[in-house]
């Protein structure tokens, strides 16, 4: 059951050849007319030696360098003693050459030392997993649309949505638009329910193998709990309203297996999130229940709450903007349904104009947004894109919102805060087209994936964290440093 479908996912999918620790370096290759048509040796890779990286020695130099107060001392605290924080920084240049050659040069500093729970930036894979899904299932209903209304009551298609300003009703397409805006969590577990526990490790664990979605969030479900598949309910939407004799129904699911399963059918050469340290899934020295609300005196335990690994966190969002190709990190991420060899039956690949759809809601400001309509400053980007405020300091002049593409998605709970993002600068960059890539190619970026662990009385589930204090003002200090290199204000090497 779910021990074989995952090994097979993993086993007869994936070949990760090379080592992530000692990556080889991939030859330049004449580009092609159309760069994002390419294949995936149009991209070329340049590596730094492990043991010196004076780019990053830059990077944090200048990261210092922010004239915050606040962020200056949080990020030399935090370097002073990055194990306590758990800090983590993977930074990828991203140069795009004359000849349209995209060229690539990864930094490292401490990826996958310790684990780190990735909070709300594990739900873009649930999107994911969902577009894969119905993808499929459109294969046996040619009628289905991420616009069709979806419940999870198999008597009536039909789940009002008062935020969906053309239709009143839930879909696919607007959950996943306020899972990735604004960070919804009823959203987010709406989406996971779509594929359920097993399907979404099956669709996943080829691309991505160090990814584990346990739980859905803001729940009490226990891990068996968590194995539930609800009810799914599909019709067909048209002008004239809904088309009840195109549907589809889903029984509710249960799957029975072990958890602890999963966790043992890795490759040894893929990332894991946590390195060789499985140790460090204890995180703390208390916490408190959730259910009884008695503090608990030993650390919380996360072998069973969601991860991924900041590398393959990162190669979502290359394959995001480059889809399909292979870089210094892993394998190529099939996410379109063009130039693959895997079976659709077997891996369910994305249509390309849902895949824009999630580009497009990843990339836009949620101000945005024209469905759903989001205001106020409880929902500026500067909390759902947390290095943007960083970036912008950098030069106020230059750094305008037209001329940055930024996306991403970001994540902060019990104590972690991190942002996965690709944030590229030039004329037009931040504006997006219907694809959700920029209205002109940027030749300058960087995909960043960083995070820390923020936590001093090391209570889990307190509410005493300090994000204002040192988390949020250690992303400004990075995003200031992020935006430095944009206008290539930099150091010389």
């Amino acid at each position: 059951m779910i021990l074989t479908l995952i090994v097979q996912a993993i086993l007869g999918l994936t070949t990760w050849n090379q080592s992530v620790a000692a990556p080889k370096v991939a030859p330049k290759v004449a580009p092609k007319t159309n760069p994002k048509e390419e294949s995936e040796s149009d991209t070329t890779i340049r590596t730094k030696p492990a043991s010196s990286d004076p780019w990053l020695e830059s990077f944090w130099k200048v990261a210092k360098q922010v004239k915050d107060k606040r962020a200056r001392r949080a990020i030399e605290q935090v370097l002073e003693d990055p194990q306590k924080y758990r800090f983590q920084l993977l930074i990828t240049e991203y140069e795009k050459q004359k000849d349209g050659t995209e060229v690539l040069t990864p930094h490292r500093f401490r990826v996958d030392e310790e684990y780190f729970y990735p909070a709300s930036t594990i739900k873009t894979y649930g999107s994911i997993a969902a577009l894969r899904h119905f993808t499929l299932l459109r294969e046996r209903h040619p009628w289905l649309t991420t616009n069709d209304p979806m419940s999870p009551n198999r008597r009536s298609c039909k789940k009002t949505d008062k935020s969906n300003e053309v239709s009143g009703l839930a879909s696919l397409e607007h959950e996943i638009k306020k899972t990735q805006l604004i960070s919804s969590n009823r959203a987010f577990n709406t989406v996971f329910g779509v594929t359920g526990f097993q399907r979404l490790h099956q669709y996943i664990l080829p691309d991505f193998p160090s990814v584990r979605v346990y739980h859905r969030l803001s729940s009490r479900e226990t891990h068996q709990e968590s194995l539930r598949t609800p009810a799914l309910h599909l019709c067909n939407w048209t002008k004239s309203g809904i088309n009840t004799k195109s549907s589809y129904k889903r029984p509710r699911q249960v799957v029975s297996g072990d958890l602890k399963v999963v966790i043992s059918t890795l490759d040894p050469k893929a990332p894991t999130g946590f390195g060789d340290r499985p140790q460090t899934l204890k995180v703390g020295k208390a916490y408190k229940d959730m259910k009884t609300k008695k503090l608990v005196k030993r650390p919380m335990d996360f072998t069973f709450k969601n991860r991924s690994s900041f590398i393959d966190f990162q190669r979502l969002n290359m394959a995001m903007y480059m889809p399909n190709r292979k870089t210094e990190l892993g394998p190529a991420v099939e996410l379109l349904s063009v130039n693959s060899s895997r079976s659709p039956e077997v891996t369910p690949l994305i249509r390309k104009v849902w895949l824009n759809e999630l580009r497009h809601s990843m990339a836009i400001y949620p101000r945005d947004s024209e469905n759903p309509k989001y205001s106020g400053r409880s929902l500026s980007e500067t909390r759902f894109k947390p290095l943007i405020r960083g970036v912008r300091w950098a030069n106020k002049k230059r750094l305008k919102d037209q001329d940055l593409y930024y996306l991403n998605k970001a994540g902060k709970a019990l104590g972690f805060h991190m942002d996965n993002a690709f944030i590229a600068y030039g004329p037009k960059a931040g504006e997006i087209k219907d694809s959700g890539f920029p209205e002109k190619s940027p030749k300058r970026g960087v995909f960043v994936t960083v995070g820390l662990y923020v936590n001093a009385d090391q209570v889990l589930n307190d509410d005493k964290y300090e994000y204002k204090k040192i988390s949020v003002p250690v992303l400004n200090a990075v995003g200031y440093a992020v935006g430095r290199y944009l206008i290539k204000d930099w150091p010389s090497q």
